[in-house]
């Protein structure tokens, strides 16, 4: 076995080849109707803390990162759903402030909203600079979220939106939670650690793992609409789907006869675009 690596969970949904088409939109070409299924991987808090610098710099198309390293059958492997030893990155006490950052919107100049990294969003932390605070949330850091009212949440940080919310929220997925259950909003008084990486914490699943590759996708047992190619044989398939989808904080020993060849070129979930909303 290699040497013990800390890092979290990810999954990502990614296009089955041969499905769907592409259509150019505002000067980018995407893919439409396709099939997705869900891959299950591991990045190390190095590689993280790369992007969230190749993010800070905007280059994202230049200097993409290794990162993303397939779970493979025979990882050894400790998951957290809380923090209670790790490297802080940033505490404090929240506050938001309106103004940096203020664009108008192209299409209805009269008004206006802040933006970070092409999205529109609600607010900053006025002791950061707006990137800094936006980029833990695009990287999904770990963090604990202390209430007013004496409430502590641990979960990954989540820049929130959907239709309906003008943009995003800047928030936090509760470790072991689902759905809306899950989320929580970062506001002004609420107490905010962010840490670079997690070393130890109330353990979710400690196992060694076992997987099966499909030819064809089937549903999740976490969650039955989402779809994946690759299965969790173990007996806590869904708690290792739900760990894997809420960026779950996790140490891990690959095999020794890993291949390299699971590790991917990493190209950050946001990246900068025009704002073309119509507002």
């Amino acid at each position: 076995m290699s040497k013990a690596s800390y890092g979290q969970l990810k999954s990502e949904s990614r296009a089955t080849p041969g499905t769907g088409h592409y259509r150019n939109f505002n000067g980018q070409k995407l893919l439409v109707s396709a099939e997705y299924s869900y891959e299950w991987l591991f990045n190390t808090y190095t590689n993280i803390d790369e992007a969230r610098q190749n993010l800070l710099d905007e280059q994202t198309e230049s200097n993409p990162k290794k990162q993303g390293t397939k779970l493979e059958s025979g990882t050894l492997i400790t998951i957290f759903n809380t923090i209670s030893k790790g490297e802080v990155l940033w505490s404090d006490t929240v506050s938001l402030e309106r103004k940096r950052r203020y664009q108008t919107f192209p299409r209805n100049p009269q008004y206006g909203q802040q933006e970070v990294f092409g999205m529109w969003v609600h607010g900053f932390e006025e002791k950061l600079s707006p990137k800094n605070w936006a980029s833990m949330f695009f990287n999904h850091l770990p963090a604990k979220l202390e209430k007013p009212d004496g409430s502590v949440v641990y979960g990954a940080l989540e820049p929130f939106f959907e239709t309906g919310t003008e943009g995003v929220i800047w928030s936090l997925l509760e470790y072991g939670k689902t759905g809306y259950d899950a989320l929580h909003s970062v506001s002004n008084d609420d107490n905010l650690t962010v840490y670079k990486s997690v070393t130890d914490g109330n353990i979710h699943w400690q196992g060694t793992l076992d997987l099966t590759a499909l030819q064809k996708p089937q549903p999740l047992s976490y969650l039955p609409h989402l779809e994946t190619k690759r299965v969790f044989n173990n007996s806590a398939a869904t708690k290792l789907e739900q760990a894997c989808i809420g960026n779950f904080p996790a140490r891990i020993s690959l095999p020794s006869d890993s291949n390299p060849e699971n590790v991917r070129n990493f190209n950050p979930r946001i990246k900068p675009r025009k704002l073309y909303r119509r507002r």
